[in-house]
């Protein structure tokens, strides 16, 4: 599972490389290459730029600027009348306070990025032309932008990667089934309340990282067969309550908790995990780690790489709350990092402090 964790970040990595390469080249670049399709006249495309790589056929559009406006840019894409497909167009730094509805028209794009800028609404179905065509949609830094709605994005039938950290989105609602979507990246944004995930086959890479989520609904992640990984890492989850964390996916690698303020698990609250599965609650505030709720997942992992990592808890050790853990030396390898509220290393203080205990097996 780890072999395809690696294989499936490298595809991402394919996909994102030729639009990493474009904003690379018109950050320190004067002169991108010309195209044969764009206009020899630039002012025809002021105040974007219009370029193309050498190893696509397809211009792209490098829209840069403060002066552009919804107006501007409708202009500019009519300007490229010798074809109508494009392989990015980047919009950074625009003053563009509203995206309405096919401002694309007939042009289609593989790739577009929204950033840095004052959108403030911004429809879904903007860019109708691309319905048929657009794998990676990238929204990021606009912190006037605290809606979108997520239910539109079906209509983006081959959308693999979803990038949105920076904005000020609030709440994401009604997801859709997608049949391509792979990745999902909502990080640094304002949101405080997520619905379950509808049913997405090929989705596995999940951030809402730093975000304000107070309660995960349960089974959020259920009908997700191929997740991989869950980052949730600073949010403010006081409690992870039953049901919550199921997931039905057996290349589940990494679920990321750290610095969440977590005082309290409930029984049942994590399920679905595999052998080689990591749970990380580095820096949170659990003091006991109870049977019921740690024992069914060290017994999924038993003997296999499947880890808890507790590193930063102040945990209160005792005989009583984690004696449990004395009943086989196998336990504490999956518990890598955890440190009693003393400073004694849990697995010292087991040995020393808890060695004559007797423990029901």
């Amino acid at each position: 599972s780890r072999n395809c964790l690696l294989r499936d970040k490298n595809i991402m990595n394919r996909i994102f490389l030729s639009f990493l390469i474009f904003l690379i080249k018109e950050t320190y670049s004067n002169e991108p290459f010309q195209s044969q399709y764009c206009p020899k006249d630039k002012s025809l495309t002021h105040p974007c730029s219009c370029g193309q790589f050498t190893s696509y056929p397809l211009p792209s559009l490098f829209c840069n600027s403060t002066e552009l406006t919804v107006r501007k840019l409708r202009k500019v894409l009519d300007s490229v009348t010798e074809i109508d497909s494009f392989n990015h167009l980047q919009i950074l730094n625009g003053d563009l306070k509203a995206l309405p509805r096919n401002i694309d028209g007939d042009k289609d794009f593989l790739a577009i990025m929204i950033g840095n800028s004052n959108v403030t609404t911004f429809d879904v179905r903007a860019f109708e032309g691309s319905f048929h065509t657009l794998e990676t949609l990238i929204i990021k830094e606009n912190r006037n932008l605290d809606s979108f709605d997520f239910s539109q994005l079906y209509n983006y039938e081959k959308l693999v990667a979803l990038y949105m950290h920076d904005n000020g989105i609030k709440e994401v609602r009604g997801f859709p089934i997608m049949n391509h979507i792979n990745t999902l990246l909502l990080q640094r944004n304002e949101i405080s309340y997520i619905e379950p995930f509808a049913r997405n086959e090929k989705l596995r890479y999940i951030s809402f990282a730093e975000n304000k989520i107070k309660e995960i609904p349960r089974n959020a992640f259920m009908e997700l067969p191929m997740v991989a990984e869950v980052d949730l890492k600073y949010n403010q989850l006081d409690v992870i309550k039953e049901g919550t964390l199921h997931f039905n996916s057996k290349d589940m690698v990494s679920i990321v908790l750290t610095g969440c303020g977590i005082e309290k698990i409930e029984k049942d609250a994590i399920s679905g995990i595999n052998p080689h599965t990591i749970v990380d609650f580095t820096d949170n505030h659990i003091e006991v780690l109870y049977e019921d709720v740690f024992n069914p997942l060290i017994q999924t992992m038993w003997k296999n790489m499947g880890l808890i990592k507790l590193h930063g808890n102040p945990l209160k050790c005792s005989c009583s709350t984690f004696g449990w853990l004395s009943k086989d030396e196998e336990y504490l390898v999956h518990l890598p990092g955890a440190v009693c509220q003393d400073g004694i290393k849990l697995t010292e203080f087991l040995k020393d402090s808890c060695k004559d205990i007797k423990i029901e097996l």
